[in-house]
């Protein structure tokens, strides 16, 4: 498993868990998430990097487009399909 942050752009992944335990708001965190959309098995495609140092990320979500920050992508742990 990787981070999300560490796909390329239009890579697909398949979210496989949350690490909320890297950050201080993590139960919050991953509560916001998945109200998203982001559901373990969810398939995950990076579309977009923001110009200033890549924030945020636009991803697809399961076909649904949606913006986070990098420092919420972190906590996201994927598997390249």
């Amino acid at each position: 498993m990787i981070a999300l942050t560490d796909l390329t752009k239009n890579t697909a992944a398949k979210l496989e868990a949350f690490s909320a335990d890297l950050i201080d708001e993590g139960h919050d965190l991953v509560e916001r998430l998945r109200e998203m959309g982001f559901e373990e098995g969810s398939e995950i495609i990076i579309r977009h990097f923001g110009f200033v140092m890549r924030d945020p990320i636009a991803v697809d979500v399961d076909g649904v487009r949606v913006a986070i920050r990098r420092s919420e992508a972190k906590v996201i742990k994927v598997l390249p399909l």
